[in-house]
């Protein structure tokens, strides 16, 4: 993901003399305690604390005492825009979050994910659902997601999905047909369906895959015509929407001769 970049450190001494940044740096402090200076205030951060320096704020750090580990996402400021190249106010987020354990851990989560070896389209969708709700819980002023407000847009998304679905869908993608940035069309997406972008076309590829199915498709030809690359992840996937695995749903929805020829030796239900 070009917008991203990831730093982490374990058992860390140093000291910052005061500087800006051009990104987003969001971090999340595991051990040991720093202190933020930022506009003549000293702000302590502990275990647990996630912490925001906000583009072009001057600021500067340093360990307090004992060695600390932390991980940090650097966010190119660009990324939370609504389009590409305009030059509208940016979010500004309060510098520390304290004492919010769940946010703490959500984002670990999508840390450990950035950094692994899942599809880009995933991370995108983990990444920009969880800068969505750091915008509406945390940002000061500047840009925030509110309601739906491009409905032309979402129809448009719909579409492009509903014809692109086998295809890889990427946000970037998605981003370059419309014009729009792509934290902007996850977060009018997202908030217009209740399901993210990656979602959606999921939810296309397992109903047409299930129609397959019905008509006597094998399950491998089935996956692979629905846009999957191997059946593991097209099992996972199915499972995970229908809460029943693929070879299950071909003995509860055609013949038993049609079932047993299809997912033999494919899948054990």
């Amino acid at each position: 993901m070009k917008d991203i970049f990831l730093v982490s450190g374990a058992h860390i001494i140093n000291r910052f003399p005061r500087h800006v940044h051009e990104e987003y740096c969001l971090g999340a402090l595991h051990d040991g305690r720093r202190e933020l200076c930022i506009s003549g205030e000293i702000q302590s951060i502990g275990k647990g604390d996630i912490y925001i320096i906000n583009p072009g704020e001057a600021h500067s750090s340093e360990s307090s005492d004992t060695s600390e580990s932390y991980s940090v996402l650097a966010i190119r400021s660009g990324a939370l825009k609504k389009n590409r190249d305009d030059q509208e106010a940016l979010p500004r987020f309060q510098n520390v979050i304290r004492d919010q354990e769940r946010l703490y851990r959500e984002f670990l989560s999508v840390f450990d994910l950035l950094q692994s070896g899942t599809s880009s389209e995933e991370k995108e969708s983990a990444l920009y659902a969880f800068l969505a709700k750091l915008l509406t819980d945390y940002a000061q002023r500047g840009y925030t997601p509110g309601k739906p407000d491009n409905p032309p847009l979402v129809t448009h998304l719909k579409a492009y999905i509903e014809k692109h679905f086998r295809e890889l869908l990427s946000l970037e993608r998605l981003s370059d047909d419309t014009g729009y940035s792509p934290f902007y069309l996850h977060n009018v997406f997202t908030r217009s369906m209740g399901i993210s972008p990656r979602d959606f076309q999921m939810q296309k590829r397992i109903d047409h895959s299930k129609t397959l199915l019905r008509q006597g498709i094998s399950l491998i030809d089935a996956g692979l015509e629905a846009g999957f690359s191997d059946q593991s992840h097209f099992t996972r996937c199915f499972k995970k929407i229908t809460g029943i695995t693929p070879g299950r749903y071909i003995a509860c929805n055609i013949s038993k001769s049609t079932a047993e020829r299809n997912s033999r030796s494919e899948d054990p239900g």
